[in-house]
């Protein structure tokens, strides 16, 4: 088992165990991130002194996401997107989620609250790839007819 786990019959490389614990870090943050931005939006003092939390993980979130890409790129684990993603069972969660973030991202440009519009845009996409990961095949990808 050099540089491989075994999980679920599959060989998996450190890296792509690596990749998943920091998608799970990056969950949690992202649960208590939501948290912090419903009290700024209530409280202005807070939006200021916990902007450095929001700045951070925006930082944090960007990295996983990048990391995660090199890993699938690099294993040849890259699905070619040629139309839109159907949820299904495996990923319904996370789609449903980023849905909401997305809804949370137009609300805040509505009501003119601009600080929260980049977390929730990479809590959008970061959903997405945590959405793309947890695929457990089948066909998902439904393609545009042209």
């Amino acid at each position: 088992l050099l540089g491989f786990v075994e999980i679920d019959r599959s060989l998996v490389s450190y890296e792509m165990v690596d990749v998943q614990l920091n998608m799970n870090c990056v969950l949690t943050a992202s649960k208590r991130i939501v948290f912090d931005i419903g009290a700024m939006v209530h409280n202005t003092q807070l939006q200021q002194t916990h902007h450095n939390k929001l700045d951070s993980y925006v930082s944090m979130v960007e990295e996983c996401i990048e990391n995660s890409l090199k890993m699938a790129n690099s294993s040849g684990m890259m699905i070619d997107l040629n139309g839109f993603i159907v949820p299904d069972k495996s990923n319904a969660c996370e789609m449903h989620a980023r849905a909401v973030a997305r809804r949370a991202e137009r609300t805040a440009v509505s009501a003119q609250q601009h600080w929260a519009v980049p977390v929730l845009n990479i809590m959008s996409d970061f959903l997405f790839l945590l959405s793309w990961h947890n695929w457990k095949g089948g066909d998902q990808w439904c393609g545009i007819d042209k």
